[in-house]
């Protein structure tokens, strides 16, 4: 009892909070979550979703791209990855595994020409608050920008 009882317990924990993550994944998508989920804006509140995207006016020689914000994975199970697309194509990917602020710097392979271009961040994961807490926000989630401001994405030189 002493030696494999506490082994079972653990072990029934594990496989406890997986078939509920399982059940979790079966539900799907709510409809109150399906109607933000092409937003591509920050939210006033700074919380970014599944996607950001934005223009930048670049000069010459913008050679990096700067993502800052701060992201929990409390409500996230699976890999936290971004990757950040200039004009549609990928210029590189960063994978977050601890929550907190944290700043993707990527130097791109060449100068961008000067003019505007678009900025997208991609989330390989998301959450609905109110799955968790049953507070009525079905916004998709995923980070939160470093500020409501336009700075949480830089380009430059």
């Amino acid at each position: 009892y002493v030696g494999i009882y506490p082994a079972l317990r653990r072990r029934a924990r594990g496989i406890l909070r997986h078939v509920l993550e399982r059940l979790t994944d079966m539900r799907g998508i709510y409809p109150q979550t399906a109607v933000y989920m092409e937003r591509t804006d920050v939210w006033s509140d700074g919380w970014v979703g599944p996607r950001l995207v934005t223009s930048r006016q670049v000069g010459p020689g913008a050679q990096r791209v700067i993502i800052r914000g701060e992201v929990d994975l409390k409500y996230i199970r699976q890999p936290f990855v971004l990757t950040v697309l200039i004009d549609g194509e990928v210029v590189g990917q960063q994978q977050i595994s601890q929550s907190g602020r944290f700043e993707i710097d990527l130097t791109l392979p060449e100068p961008l020409p000067a003019g505007e271009h678009t900025v997208e961040v991609r989330s390989s994961a998301w959450f609905v608050p109110h799955r968790f807490t049953r507070s009525g926000d079905f916004r998709p989630l995923a980070w939160r920008a470093a500020s409501t401001e336009e700075s949480n994405v830089v380009c430059c030189s």
